[in-house]
């Protein structure tokens, strides 16, 4: 994994996002799940290749356990720094998924107040939490639309650009609780 934190931060910068939504912990269940490509504490700064990336501010959310938003300024020499959010999601399983769909609405508010910006999600295998998460965005953009939700027919057309999206039959009834509680709530 710590292999692939160059080509991370690479794309990162040729994709200048505003926002990172990374799924998972760096370990699980003791068991190394994902890289840590990011500096973890406050005012740490790290050298990834000719990316440098610092760690300006770290919180949680008093009103939100779930996730921690992390303020990261990513510059190369002679260029302008860009300022990213990475929300780290802090209690959703692999293969399982939250208690609440709340969270996953919470963040992809705060996503979606950056419009028409590019957005790197990741989970540790990149399907399952991602598959999910990315689903209920589309789903959530078609129904602000006033547009008819096929819910199935979104995550077909997930699946044909990333076989095996949204992995368990758990993820897909959370991704309609989801949706529902988001209904609910309006």
């Amino acid at each position: 994994m710590d292999t692939t934190i160059n080509d991370f931060w690479r794309m990162t910068w040729q994709e200048k996002p505003r926002s990172i939504i990374m799924l998972c912990t760096v370990t699980e269940g003791g068991k190394p799940k994902c890289a840590q490509y990011f500096p973890g504490k406050t005012n740490e700064t790290k050298q990834f290749s000719k990316v440098v990336v610092q760690n300006v501010r770290t919180t949680s959310p008093a009103s939100e356990t779930v996730f921690e938003s992390v303020q990261l300024n990513v510059c190369v020499t002679g260029e302008p720094t860009i300022k990213i959010t990475l929300f780290k999601w802090l209690d959703w399983p692999d293969f399982g998924v939250p208690a609440s769909g709340m969270g996953m609405l919470r963040i992809l508010r705060q996503v979606r107040d950056c419009p028409n910006t590019t957005v790197i999600v990741h989970c540790s295998v990149g399907i399952s939490r991602t598959g999910t998460i990315v689903a209920c965005e589309i789903c959530l953009k078609i129904l602000l639309e006033g547009k008819n939700l096929n819910v199935l027919d979104v995550i077909k057309e997930i699946r044909s650009q990333r076989a095996g999206a949204v992995q368990t039959e758990a993820q897909y009834v959370y991704l309609h609780k989801t949706l529902l509680e988001y209904i609910n709530a309006k």
